[in-house]
């Protein structure tokens, strides 16, 4: 079975590996943050400021910190979705 690389031309496999390698960096510190605070979103966990969760409180700087990693989340996302749109738009001919 051919892995996913191997569909795409070698010129992009770094940039690409790294783009997705971000996005899951990001995703998985979301899903920490989910785990912990009971969402991962900036809003909901607004409402619940002051109250503690394994140690940690929740203030204003816990949400602005969530909303930061939400909005990297989503241009990481983007960031790649647009790499991997390019790639499928390249000509065939030049693809390895």
């Amino acid at each position: 079975m051919d892995s996913f690389f191997d569909r795409i031309p070698r010129e992009y496999h770094d940039k690409l590996q790294q783009a997705i390698d971000a996005v899951n960096e990001t995703n998985e510190f979301l899903r920490q943050v989910k785990a912990r605070f009971g969402t991962n979103d900036h809003k909901l966990l607004a409402e619940k400021m002051g109250q503690v969760f394994d140690g940690i409180e929740v203030t204003e700087n816990t949400i602005s910190e969530l909303e930061e990693l939400s909005i990297l989340h989503q241009s990481r996302r983007e960031y790649c979705q647009n790499l991997m749109d390019e790639i499928a738009n390249k000509p065939r001919e030049t693809a390895e």
